[in-house]
C-alpha cells in the first residue's frame, strides 16, 4: 500500500519559560506573542494559511510578531492601515454609479483578517497566495479570484506611488500569476447567454406592473438596468422619433463616453402608461406608486374611510397574532416602506422569486442585454447592435478612407454612431 502524503498542521503550544505561544515548523520555533492573546491567535492563523497554501517551507518569521527576546521591530505602515488609506482614496475617486468601493471592501476583508497587523512591506507573494487559497476554499469563481488579486496588487502599487511601501514589495506581488483555466481547483463559470424569449414572457405575468415594464424596456433597448430604474419623465426627449434618453452618469461616464438610449415603438408603448407630465421630476417606475395603486384597486367603493381603517387594523392584529403563534414574535420580519424608486437588487430579486414560485427556469435581468444583442445581430447586424449598445466601431469604408491598418484604430476617431442606433431601434425596438 502507498502511504498518503498528508499535510500536517502544527499545533499552537505554551512556552512555559516565557509565557508565550509557540508553533514549530520544520524544527524552527515561531513565537506568536503572549499565550491566549488575540495577537497569538492571529499570527497562528497566518502560519496555518501559509502552510496550507505553499507548504511548511514558505513560512518565515517576522519581527513584527515577536522573537525569542520578546522585542518588536520598529512599527511602520501596517497592512490594515494601507488598505484603509486606499479605501478612503477610492471613496473619493470611484463615485456612483460605480460599485468599485463595495467590491474593494469585500476583496480586502480576508487580507485584513489574516495579515492586517504585519507591516505592509512584509506582505509578499507567498502571503497573497495564501489569501488566494482562502478564496479558492470558499468556492469562488476563477475569474472573480483573479480580479480580487488584481485589486490587492493595485493597492500596493498605489502605496508605492505615495512612498508608503517599497517598490520591491509591489514587484513581489506582481509575480503572482493569475489562475489558468483548467489548471487550478477554482470554480469555473459558464458564459452569460441571453434569456430565451419563452422564459422571459412566462415570467412577466407574475411580476408587479412597473417591474414587468422595466424588464420589457430592457428587452427592447438592450440598456443596463441601472440606466432605466431611475429614469424620470423629464429625462426622455419626446419631440422627435425615436424617443431618446441620455443618462448623466453611466458605466463609462468617467472615460468621457457619451451614452444615448433610444426607445423604439414597442418600448414607447410600454413606457407611455407610466409617464407623468404633471410631475415630470418624479421617477417613472416607483414602488410607492405601485403599492398605492394596488391598494386603491382593492378598495370596496361601498365602504367609508373609517370602515377601511377599522378593517386594516383588524387585519394587522390578525397577522400579528398569526406571527406570534408561529414564531413567538408579533413584529414583522421587515419594517421597510416602499420608496420612490427601485433599488439596485430589486429586479434580480423579483425575477428570482417569480421563477422559483412558478417553476420557470431561472434567469438574470442582465441576460436581457445579451438577448437583445443576439436578436439585433441576427436581424440588423453587429454594427447596428454596437451602435445601440454605445460601442464605437468603424466600417471598412471608413478604415480605408483614413488609411488605418485596423478597425480598432479607426474606432478611436469619433464616437458612437447615434444615427445608426436610432434607425435600428425605430425598426426593431
Amino acid at each position: 500500500m502507498v502511504a498518503r502524503n498528508r499535510l500536517r498542521i502544527p499545533s499552537l503550544r505554551l512556552h512555559k519559560p516565557s509565557g508565550r505561544a509557540v508553533v514549530t515548523v520544520r524544527g524552527r520555533d515561531i513565537y506568536c506573542g503572549p499565550y491566549g492573546s488575540a495577537e497569538a491567535d492571529e499570527r497562528y492563523r497566518q502560519v496555518v494559511a501559509e502552510i496550507a497554501s505553499n507548504g511548511p517551507q514558505a513560512v518565515r518569521h517576522h519581527g513584527v510578531t515577536g522573537s525569542r527576546s520578546g522585542s518588536r521591530s520598529a512599527r511602520s505602515f501596517t497592512v490594515a492601515e494601507l488598505l484603509f488609506a486606499y479605501l478612503e482614496h477610492a471613496e473619493k475617486t470611484y463615485l456612483p454609479p460605480s460599485r468599485e468601493c463595495e467590491t474593494l471592501r469585500v476583496a480586502i476583508r480576508p487580507v485584513v483578517d489574516l495579515y492586517g497587523a504585519i507591516q505592509a512591506s512584509d506582505f509578499t507573494a507567498s502571503k497573497l497566495t495564501a489569501v488566494r487559497e482562502s478564496w479558492i476554499a470558499e468556492k469562488l469563481a476563477r475569474k472573480h479570484i483573479n480580479a480580487k488579486v488584481g485589486r490587492v496588487v493595485r493597492i500596493w502599487k498605489w502605496g508605492v506611488e505615495r512612498e508608503l511601501v517599497p517598490v520591491s514589495t509591489w514587484q513581489s506581488l506582481r509575480s503572482v500569476a493569475g489562475l489558468k483555466h483548467g489548471r487550478s481547483s477554482a470554480e469555473e463559470t459558464a458564459p452569460v447567454e441571453g434569456v430565451p424569449e419563452a422564459d422571459f414572457r412566462a415570467t412577466l405575468p407574475h411580476l408587479q406592473p412597473p417591474v414587468a415594464a422595466m424588464l420589457e424596456v430592457l428587452w427592447y433597448t438592450g440598456a443596463r438596468s441601472g440606466e432605466i430604474r431611475n429614469i424620470r419623465t423629464c429625462d426622455i426627449v419626446r419631440d422627435c422619433v425615436p424617443w431618446h434618453y441620455a443618462p448623466k452618469r453611466h458605466k463609462n461616464s468617467h472615460r468621457g463616453h457619451k451614452r444615448v438610449i433610444f426607445f423604439g415603438p414597442r418600448a414607447r408603448q410600454v413606457l407611455e402608461p407610466f409617464l407623468d407630465d404633471a410631475n415630470p421630476e418624479a421617477f417613472i417606475f416607483s414602488p410607492k406608486k405601485s403599492i398605492q395603486a394596488l391598494k386603491d384597486s382593492s378598495k370596496n367603493p361601498a365602504r367609508t374611510d373609517r370602515q377601511r381603517q377599522r378593517s386594516a387594523e383588524r387585519k394587522r392584529k390578525e397577522a400579528a397574532e398569526a406571527r406570534r403563534h408561529k414564531s413567538g414574535k408579533s413584529l414583522p420580519k421587515s419594517s421597510r416602506r416602499p420608496g420612490n424608486h427601485y433599488p439596485r437588487h430589486s429586479l434580480t430579486n423579483a425575477v428570482r422569486r417569480a421563477c422559483s414560485k412558478h417553476e420557470i427556469p431561472h434567469w438574470h435581468p442582465h441576460q436581457l442585454r445579451h438577448a437583445c444583442k443576439d436578436r439585433l445581430e441576427e436581424a440588423a447586424g453587429i454594427e447596428s447592435f454596437n451602435a445601440v449598445a454605445g460601442i464605437a466601431t468603424a466600417s471598412e469604408a471608413t478604415q480605408a478612407t483614413l488609411g488605418h491598418s485596423s478597425k480598432k484604430m479607426t474606432s478611436r476617431y469619433g464616437s458612437t454612431s447615434f444615427g445608426l442606433a436610432a434607425i435600428t431601434m425605430e425598426k426593431y425596438g
